[in-house]
């Protein structure tokens, strides 16, 4: 039996990361696509309430699917209530441009897709690229079919979602490391303008207060490594919770 894979991004269903996904998943997979109908780069886990969702088939020479005026998440959710009667073996979100590794994971629509399947009991892969201007889906896209071939049932297994990010000359003959999230924060996010009399601000290239002592994926992505970060849905700090009860 083939996957029922949904497929799903932050940048828009017309963008090259997740054609490319499709391309390479569609003949060993079963693939649903529900996506944006333009970018939500940034959203984090947003959903949609104060407007309505409007649906829009897509049927082209690229792919099929379905567009959503809407975020990751509110895809992720129409998809599994609503729009799709079967079952959902997996959900695959990206390819992105620019890379989720640190705490990107909390601003990132990419990864907040993978975490609302989670929800639902659905283990998850959110696949991005570090280069902005290299954008090199297609080897990334074979890389992500060999690994779901190769680790879907340890997947299934263990409920994962995965943060998969991919360095700006990967080596695909090696490994990938598995390594933990980087906490470098961002610094300098936001530039200063002035137009007109006026004063304003507009996010710019974001830098990072890197650890390059941490054994994490900020650190590994910077070697030029394939990173992979299981990701839990639970935020509870067990060691401060236990803490407040003693306390």
């Amino acid at each position: 039996m083939k996957l029922n894979i949904l497929l799903t991004n932050d940048d828009g269903i017309f963008f090259d990361g997740i054609k490319e996904l499709y391309y390479a998943l569609k003949d060993e997979f079963n693939i649903f696509i529900v996506a944006p109908s333009e970018e939500h780069s940034g959203t984090s886990h947003k959903i949609t309430i104060n407007q309505p969702l409007l649906i829009h088939k897509v049927a082209d020479k690229d792919l099929k699917g379905i567009s959503v005026n809407g975020t990751p998440v509110d895809c992720v959710k129409l998809a599994l209530q609503n729009l799709y009667n079967g079952k959902i073996d997996l959900v695959v979100s990206g390819i992105n441009k620019g890379s989720n590794n640190g705490i990107s994971v909390h601003y990132s629509g990419t990864v907040a897709a993978i975490i609302e399947g989670a929800f639902f009991n659905i283990p998850g892969i959110a696949v991005s690229l570090y280069s902005y201007q290299d954008n090199k889906f297609k080897d990334a896209a074979v890389f992500v079919k060999d690994f779901i071939k190769k680790n879907f049932e340890f997947m299934k297994e263990n409920s994962s979602i995965l943060n998969i990010n991919i360095p700006t000359e990967p080596d695909y003959s090696k490994p990938p490391i598995y390594c933990r999230q980087g906490l470098g924060n961002f610094f300098q996010l936001y530039a200063e303008h002035n137009h007109l009399g006026k004063n304003y601000f507009f996010a710019g290239g974001p830098e990072k207060e890197l650890d390059y002592e941490r054994d994490d994926d900020d650190r590994y992505i910077l070697e030029n490594e394939i990173t992979i970060t299981p990701l839990k849905i639970d935020l509870t700090d067990y060691e401060d919770l236990k803490k407040w009860r003693e306390k």
